[in-house]
């Protein structure tokens, strides 16, 4: 294998000593608790705030470090926004530096008929768009959520309209579990990708499952919010789109669709089609594109937003989870919110939008060769290796072109239960060559790999993840083709030493000692 001049195979070199900036202290304020360091300044994704030299990444379906030009965008943003502070008074710039980035967020995704609103993580999305849909549609309300076994693990809370941490994005202390205030009385029903017997449901499955979830609550409730999945952990898709136009014929005016597209592993069309249809659309710019992780938002339909527009809202609502800056200017709502500027979150956007312009400047033709020879590599490593496997199942909501890889872990003939896979997940992080039988085996079990959590299976057993993502693509490309024949050799190379790294470690575990958290 050639060491080539990729960013990523600067594995091969020391890590740089530990670096303090007080930008990695506004690039981890804001959220809650999973942002908080631990003392190796990483957080609960084994992330840290500033750009982590020296690691092989396919860890986008959960979250990445910041890139260097990230932070510099970053930096350059803060440094901005002070200088507008001086000359305008803190709270103008702060509008101006929302605004700018709502405009800036809708360009890059070639949106031009809908409202941006900010959050401070995919779930914390979920709550406000709960929010968003009790102020349009007062009664009683019920949410389906359509894969929430493969959907971020606060959803069984904010499902029911419930805190689903112990602190909010702006600081406040609140009760796991609890009612959030202004979203009492919400019904959570879960459609999972899974049946109760484990087996992955097939498309007509999932389909007729959905349609007995909102029939079912339907006649109960007056409404239901029905929160479809565009790209769940493994990158599923779910229900189908004939599916939620019967739907939406058959209730019209009691349905409001929302999209889950947090990943962002969807195209600008399609975006564009699922507002057009009314859809409000959950995304983030912390997974394929690997901004920072807690950039949260909603992009809302024009439709629903005029309407929203003509909205007022009681005091306390949605307390916590949101500030004044966070929804678009025309409306009323927004000043029922506190007037804290979430200066963190805004830096995390500015770090993603930085991300998004540099893969949109990459050609879409080369964008869909380094997917497809991320596709085939993949297929070739986990079919050559001999402690891992693809999953069975769920290749009726796989994308035509795959970003995410699920694999699972096999030792002896028997999938490694899902604590091995949490272990083995850190472990791909960690320096394990004290493990290795030889020499060239230390080589990779020395490297530090990243790769996505382990999501939970039937039988007590899990899934890892490789993912592709926007920053790998924009690292391959380079207008010279020989640089950039070079640049995907490096690809192949790190996805190489990556597969064989995890590989070792299924057949090694358990380990001879003891794995860091």
């Amino acid at each position: 294998m050639a060491w080539t001049d990729r960013g990523n195979l600067a594995a091969r070199d020391a890590a740089p000593a530990e670096q303090t900036d007080t930008l990695d202290e506004f690039l981890v304020s804001g959220g809650d608790g999973r942002l908080t360091l631990s003392a190796d300044s990483e957080n609960a994704y084994g992330c840290t705030p500033f750009p982590a030299m020296g690691l092989i990444d396919f860890a986008s379906s959960t979250a990445s470090s910041i890139s260097q030009e990230a932070y510099a965008r970053a930096r350059t943003a803060r440094e901005t926004l002070l200088t507008q502070s001086l000359h305008y008074g803190p709270d103008a710039a702060c509008e101006a530096a929302a605004a700018d980035a709502r405009a800036a967020l809708l360009a890059e995704l070639q949106i031009t008929d809908a409202e941006v609103v900010f959050s401070a993580s995919g779930t914390d999305a979920q709550l406000q768009t709960l929010y968003l849909v009790r102020l349009l549609n007062p009664g009683s309300l019920a949410t389906v959520i359509v894969g929430a076994d493969q959907t971020g693990s606060g959803t069984a809370h904010t499902a029911h309209g419930r805190h689903f941490s112990q602190t909010t994005s702006t600081g406040a202390v609140v009760e796991k579990g609890a009612c959030v205030a202004g979203l009492d009385g919400v019904t959570g029903i879960q459609v999972g990708f899974r049946k109760a017997d484990g087996e992955f449901r097939g498309c007509a499955e999932m389909d007729a499952a959905v349609r007995a979830a909102v029939e079912q609550a339907l006649a109960t409730h007056d409404h239901v919010l029905l929160q479809t999945m565009e790209a769940s952990k493994f990158g599923w898709k779910a229900p189908s789109d004939a599916l939620l136009d019967e739907i939406t014929a058959r209730f019209p005016g009691r349905v409001q669709i929302v999209s889950d597209a947090c990943q962002l592993r969807i195209s600008r069309i399609r975006l564009n089609a699922l507002l057009s249809r009314g859809t409000i659309v959950l995304v983030t710019g912390s997974k394929f594109f690997t901004g920072p992780a807690f950039s949260g938002a909603l992009l809302v339909p024009r439709a629903v937003a005029d309407r929203l527009a003509q909205l007022k809202a009681p005091a306390g609502h949605l307390a916590g989870y949101a500030t004044r800056f966070d929804w678009p200017g025309a409306w009323p709502l927004r000043n029922r919110f506190s007037d804290r500027f979430n200066f963190g979150q805004w830096l995390r956007w500015e770090a993603a939008l930085e991300e998004m312009r540099l893969y949109h400047a990459v050609p879409r033709d080369f964008r869909e060769h380094v997917a497809q020879i991320f596709c085939e590599e993949m297929q070739g490593l986990v079919g050559g290796s001999r402690h891992l496997a693809f999953l069975d199942g769920g290749e009726d909501f796989c994308p035509r072109q795959p970003t995410i890889f699920p694999v699972r872990l096999i030792k002896d003939g028997e999938a490694l239960p899902a604590q091995a896979c949490a272990d083995i997940y850190r472990a791909m992080r960690r320096d394990q060559s004290a493990c290795a039988a030889c020499a060239r085996d230390a080589d990779v079990l020395r490297l530090a790999c990243q790769i996505g959590q382990p999501v939970a299976l039937a039988h007590g057993t899990a899934a890892l993840r490789f993912s592709l993502s926007a920053r790998i693509v924009r690292d391959c490309w380079s207008p010279d083709p020989a640089r950039a024949l070079r640049n995907i050799t490096a690809l192949r190379d790190d996805l190489a030493l990556a597969v064989r790294k995890l590989d070792l470690l299924a057949g090694l575990y358990p380990f001879s000692q003891e794995v860091s958290a």
